[in-house]
This record gives C-alpha cells, sequence and structure tokens, in this order.
C-alpha cells in the first residue's frame, strides 16, 4: 500500500485538516499525525482502521496502482461519451448593450443573424446527432449577442427540436442573457418551455453594484442597466425558474462586492439565484482591444476570497465543483459539445468564435456536419503528454486547464491552460463545501464515517 499522488492538505480548524483526494473527489478530516504519516509514505505509522478509511477514500491505493493510467481512461471515456450531446447556438451576433469589456467587441467580423435555412439546417444537425449518438439527455444553450434580441426566432428553434427529438431523452435548455429584454411574454414562453418537459435554466450577469455595473454594461444609448436585470431576475425567480447570475470580477469589482451582496439581499435574492463568479477575460480578445478601466485580476485567489464572503451570507456560490465526478475541466474540449454560430459553422469553445481559424466545421443543407482539420487539432489535445500537466497533483479535475487559453499563451493545444491560483481557488472551495454542507451526499457520507470514529492516529500514537 502507498499514498495516493493526488492528495491535497488543507487547513481547517486548529491542527485539523481536509484531506481531499483529487482523483476520487472525496474528504475526510484528519489531525497532524495523520497528515504527516501520508506526506512521508509511512504507512506502518497509520493505525488499521485509520489505513482502512483511508484506503476507501482514495488517500491510500495499492502498490501496483497506476493513478496516472485511471486518470487517463476517466478521461478519453468521458471526452468521447455521447451519454449527454450539447448545443450552444448563437441565433444572431446582434447585441442591444454596449458593454465596454465584450470581447467580442474586438472582433468586428462577427455580424449576422441566422436565417431560416440555416435555422433548419441547425436543427436536423441536432436531431441526426440525437438519433445517431442515442444520448440520455440533450441540452441546448442559446447565446450571442444577445439570444433575446430574435427572442421568437430562439423559441421557434426549440419548438422545431422538440418535435422530433425522442420523448424518452432528458431535456435541458439554458438561456444566456443580459436580461434586459426579458418581459412577461418571455415569461409565459419560459413557463411553456417548462410544460414540454424541459429543464429550463436562465444565465445573466451583473459587473459589480449598480454604480460599476452602470457604467460597464450599458445600452446602446449609454444608460445602465442594472435595475433592469434585476427587476427581471425577480420576475423569473416568482416563478421559480432557476436563475444563474455571474459576477465578472476584475479589482475594481471585489472592492464593492459587500455592496452587491447587501443589494441581491434586500430584492430578496438569497434564496432563489445562484452565484457564479468568473475573472473578466481579456487573455481570448484580439490583442488590439484594451478597455479602460478594467484591471486585470493576475490570479484567481481572490474569486475563492469572493467567493467566501458570499457564502458566509448565504448564497450558494459554484465557482468550481469539486465534487463533481466528470474528468474533464470544461465540457466544450469534449467531443459531445457544439458551438454553432449564425452561418452554422462549428466551434468547439465560443470563446474561439472570434477566430475564424479556430473553426472546426460546418453544417451542410441536409444537417450534417463536415468536419476540418481544426477539429482533429482540438479534439487530439492529450494533456499526458504536457510534462507539467502529468506531473500535477491536479491533473485530476484540471485536466490541462482551458485549451484556448492554452493557445491563447502559446500559439498551441499541447501546453498548460493554466490560470494562476488555480490550486487556492480548488482549497477554498472544498473547505467552503464542507463548511456550508454544499457537497454530495457520497462526499457527506465520508466525512460523517471519520466523524464518527472513536479513536484518531494522535490518540493511538500517544
Amino acid at each position: 500500500m502507498k499514498t495516493s499522488k493526488y492528495n491535497l492538505f488543507i487547513p481547517y480548524e486548529g491542527e485539523d485538516f481536509i484531506l481531499y483526494n483529487v482523483l476520487n473527489r472525496s474528504v475526510l478530516l484528519i489531525g497532524k499525525e495523520l497528515k504527516q504519516a501520508l506526506e512521508e509514505d509511512n504507512i506502518a505509522r497509520i493505525p488499521q482502521e485509520l489505513r482502512l478509511m483511508a484506503y476507501k477514500n482514495g488517500a491510500l491505493v495499492d502498490d501496483d496502482t497506476d493513478e496516472l493510467q485511471i486518470v487517463k481512461v476517466q478521461y478519453w471515456e468521458e471526452k468521447f461519451s455521447y451519454d449527454h450531446l450539447q448545443f450552444i447556438i448563437l441565433p444572431t451576433y446582434a447585441c442591444n448593450l454596449r458593454c465596454i469589456y465584450c470581447y467580442q467587441r474586438s472582433a468586428p467580423h462577427l455580424k449576422g443573424t441566422m436565417n431560416d435555412k440555416t435555422c433548419e439546417q441547425v436543427v436536423k444537425f441536432i436531431i441526426k446527432e440525437t438519433h445517431g449518438r442515442r444520448p440520455n439527455s440533450v441540452g441546448i444553450g442559446f447565446f450571442g449577442g444577445e439570444p433575446l434580441t430574435v427572442e421568437t426566432k430562439v423559441f421557434q428553434i426549440w419548438d422545431s427540436v422538440l418535435e422530433r427529438l425522442p420523448s424518452k431523452v432528458e431535456k435541458d435548455v439554458g438561456i444566456i442573457t443580459n436580461a434586459t429584454l426579458i418581459t412577461e411574454e418571455t415569461i409565459k414562453r419560459i413557463e411553456r418551455l417548462k410544460c414540454s418537459g424541459a429543464q429550463v435554466r436562465i444565465f445573466t450577469t451583473l459587473a459589480g453594484e449598480r454604480k460599476l455595473h452602470d457604467s460597464r454594461r450599458i445600452d446602446a444609448k449609454g444608460r445602465g442597466t442594472y435595475d433592469r436585470v434585476l427587476n427581471a431576475v425577480r420576475m423569473l425567480s416568482n416563478t421559480a425558474t432557476p436563475v444563474s447570475i455571474r459576477i465578472d470580477l476584475d479589482n475594481s469589482t471585489i472592492d464593492c462586492i459587500d455592496r452587491l451582496i447587501a443589494d441581491l439581499e434586500e430584492n430578496g435574492l438569497r434564496e432563489s439565484v445562484m452565484i457564479r463568479l468568473g475573472k473578466i477575460n481579456l487573455e481570448f480578445c484580439l490583442s488590439e482591444f484594451h478597455p479602460q478601466g478594467i484591471a486585470s485580476l493576475d490570479s484567481l485567489s481572490p474569486i475563492a476570497e469572493v467567493a467566501d464572503r458570499f457564502a458566509q451570507r448565504g448564497f450558494v456560490v459554484m465557482e468550481i465543483e469539486p465534487f463533481k465526478p466528470i474528468p474533464n475541466w470544461c465540457s466544450q474540449q469534449t467531443a459531445y459539445t457544439y458551438t454553432i454560430d449564425p452561418e452554422g459553422d462549428l466551434y468547439s469553445c465560443y470563446d474561439a468564435l472570434i477566430y475564424p481559424e479556430h473553426k472546426i466545421g460546418s453544417i451542410d443543407e441536409d444537417g450534417n456536419a463536415k468536419f476540418n482539420t481544426q477539429y482533429y487539432k482540438w479534439y487530439s489535445r492529450d494533456p499526458f503528454v504536457i510534462k507539467e500537466c502529468r506531473e500535477c497533483k491536479l491533473l485530476p479535475i484540471c485536466l490541462g486547464g482551458c485549451a484556448f487559453l492554452a493557445w491563447s499563451k502559446h500559439q498551441t493545444f499541447d501546453a498548460p491552460g493554466c490560470y494562476e491560483g488555480f490550486k487556492e481557488l480548488i482549497k477554498r472551495s472544498v473547505k467552503r463545501q464542507v463548511i456550508y454542507g454544499m457537497m454530495d451526499e457520497k462526499a457527506k457520507l465520508r466525512l460523517a464515517h471519520h466523524e464518527d470514529q472513536e479513536q484518531c492516529m494522535d490518540c493511538t500514537t500517544e
């Protein structure tokens, strides 16, 4: 028996630590003596009962276990699994806002709206992929631009897909919107979507508290949009439609985050929204795009601090999911996710849309995908040939990081796509979810199992 190479030790309370096994997504609360024994790979010092517990949770493994091989198999199985299919559709590049940091503003060639012919090609493509791959679930996300500038087209596409999907397939619909165009009629259409059996979630964005948001996310007349967004979120929450609010973070946002938290509480949204946190990414923009007033984060560590502040006030916040058993950094690095632009061209990732050379194919008139060489470059990315990734403790959850970030930094996919501070983000996220009980049932049982033990290593070794 030997120590897992994927153990992380996270300070908890006093001399206790959270032992988080990255490969198994498991946690145990341990004392400093057990921590030291595991770090030194001194198995003989560990009492039999604790040794068995650590073994069951993956912190100890058999001598002949090659954990890297396990990660490889899980990675490739998931990358080319078709249990779930996901289609991100951009029905238009048009937008009613003029957000100062929007990466699409750095690419003026992104124009146009999907015509009826292309809409039908996209619908055929989705149906052919579904019947051919036979997934258990299908997810469709509408993005832009602002998809609700062509609201009728959005719901027409969904209706056309719905009437041709097999009834037994689970259906998920997400609308990524700035929320300023949501009306009572939009709400009624969303309710009809729910009645069709689809799970519906709305994703929107705030750029900080009112003053900061209104200086950054403005409409075509230069007016702020903060109140319109909150009004839409309140309307949606009244219908029990799940809403996820992404908070775009830079140094200025973090400085005023407490005012935003207080405002969301005053609007009665603590129980009805999920908070997601993300740094404002200028890495993906064309090099000549430098929006004024944006102080980009150099590390992900401040995101963890903001997440803690939201969680302390009772919000559900998920900036990363350390207990999710899916071995992939991003679904857009899997072969079951497609991003479709208004011309019917295919991309692996919506962040790549501003670079035409990253198109991986297109949809023909019959709804068939015609892939090009970029498709094979993207999906053959192998984090296990990247030395830094292969030797990293975070490999099972990071898996090479963001492929497009790797390309943006190094002009190749065969390089780490890591954000500074990712390890700290993982540690803080694990600790927060242990403290606030946002673990899955399996992780909770593992934690409870340890708490029920009458003996600890510190006692038995004295």
